[in-house]
Formats: structure tokens, sequence, C-alpha cells
């Protein structure tokens, strides 16, 4: 029993001297400090200049960069902003066609529903006799007499000229043929 505790003792002792040894061979072989660090350490003011200088222009590229950076998004934040502008000066005009094309649609359609009213009349007045129409066409305007005429069938226009007057017939005429002055 004592050589087995002796055997125990021995290789416990060896186990702890190993792993000593080994902490003391991994410190020295594979130091922990920064190169800075180790510098000050030592005492050698060469190295920790060179170090210094090494830090100072790694830190000027870094702010190079990130100036190089701040450039860029200024002038993306620049790009963007009139950007937006441009789609608002855009999206202002689109709106300004709407509106244009609504009046335009409102105006045709006022069009289309005068020009249904007209032929109604032309058709009315197709069915009347010169001395009816005469009396009538006295008090209505050259531009009403034309739409009327122009939406009369031919065989029927005859009576509106000889409803009027021969000065507003000779004036009409002439509107109609297009050489009115």
């Amino acid at each position: 029993m004592k050589q087995i505790i002796t055997w125990i003792g021995i290789i416990l002792i060896v186990f702890i001297l190993f792993i000593v040894g080994s902490f003391v061979f991994l410190n020295y072989t594979n130091p922990t400090q920064e190169p800075m660090e180790a510098a000050v350490a030592q005492g050698n003011e060469k190295a920790i200049q060179t170090r210094l200088k090494a830090i100072q222009a790694e830190s000027d590229s870094l702010k190079k960069v990130i100036k190089n950076l701040r450039n860029e998004l200024f002038f993306k934040e620049i790009t963007a902003d009139s950007l937006r502008e441009q789609c608002a000066l855009r999206e202002d005009v689109v709106a300004g066609y709407k509106v244009e094309i609504e009046d335009l649609s409102t105006q045709l359609n006022a069009f289309n529903n005068r020009q249904v009213r007209v032929k109604e009349l032309a058709k009315t007045y197709e069915t009347l006799k010169a001395e009816e129409i005469s009396p009538i066409l006295s008090a209505v305007d050259d531009a009403t007499i034309i739409a009327i005429y122009q939406n009369m069938s031919s065989r029927t226009r005859k009576n509106i000229i000889k409803a009027l007057p021969g000065p507003r017939a000779a004036a009409i005429t002439q509107q109609l043929a297009g050489t009115a002055s």
C-alpha cells in the first residue's frame, strides 16, 4: 500500500510539474501583450515610434475613408433631393394635365350635347316651310343658323336661305363658303 501511495504522489508531482512547465513555455513562446505594450515593457523607443507611426497612418487612412464616405453620402443626398424635386414637379405637371383633361372632357361633352340639340332642331326646321321659319330666324344669330343649316338634309336647306332677308342670306352664304372677311 505504501508503494501505491508513493507512486500516486510521484505521478501527481510529475503532473503538476508538467502543467507548470507547459504554462511557462507557452507564456514565453506566445506573449499575450500587444506589440506596443511589449515595446513599452522593454523600453524600446524605436519600436514605440514605429508602432505609433503605423497607428497614425492607419488612423489617417481611416479618416480619409470616412471623409470620402461622408462626401459620397452628401452627393447621394443631393441627388436624392433633386430626384424628389423632379418627381414633385412631374406630379404637379400630371395634376395640371388631369385638370386640363377634365376641362376638355367637359367641353367635349357640352359640344356633343349641343350637336345633338342642333340635329334635333334641324329635323324640326326640315318640317317647316320658309315662311314659318322666317320670323324665328330673324331673332337667331348667324352661328346658330349655320349650325342648323349644316345639319339639315340637302333637300330642305334651301328653306333656311329663303327664310332670311337678302343681305343676311348673302352674309351667311359667304360664311358657309368660307369667303367672309
